[in-house]
């Protein structure tokens, strides 16, 4: 039971009325995230093909107003499916995970969560949880507006 303080599970969810494809398209635009995302400043591919397991990029995410530089690693790309990245920052590893489910013809749910693990902190008491989930919402809430404009 004690476990459950070094770990952190975050969750939000939106439903978007397009196509799976184009939401899909969307959210793996990397290059195009700033155009359209409110919540990321920059994003680019550091090394390896886009998309493929293990590949790295680097983005900026406005985080209670204050830009924070993530670089991060592909762990899981299932077109058009899941999208997932990890990385570890003082002795923090988040990961975060996509996934995109139609629910009918042009309906679909995109889910975004997030798990923070440590080995040594107590990240469940500490964790800034509101400035992520606002984070979140922002980032589903311009995947949506972007998503539905290509419809």
């Amino acid at each position: 039971m004690i476990r459950s303080i070094f770990e952190l599970s975050l969750k939000e969810e939106i439903t978007i009325r397009s196509s799976v494809e184009d939401v899909w398209d969307t959210l793996t635009s990397l290059d195009s995230w700033p155009a359209w995302n409110e919540v990321c400043r920059k994003a680019s591919w550091v090394s390896g093909d886009t998309w493929t397991i293990g590949s790295v990029f680097s983005m900026e995410l406005i985080l209670a107003g204050v830009a924070i530089p993530f670089t991060v690693a592909v762990n899981k790309y299932e077109k058009p499916k899941e999208l997932s990245w990890s990385s570890t920052f003082l002795g923090i590893t988040g990961t975060r995970e996509f996934k995109v489910e139609r629910l009918n013809r042009n309906i679909v749910q995109v889910t975004d969560s997030k798990i923070f693990t440590s080995s040594f902190l107590p990240i469940k008491l500490f964790y800034p949880r509101p400035v992520i989930n606002q984070m979140s919402r922002g980032w589903l809430n311009s995947l949506k507006t972007r998503s539905e404009l290509k419809d």
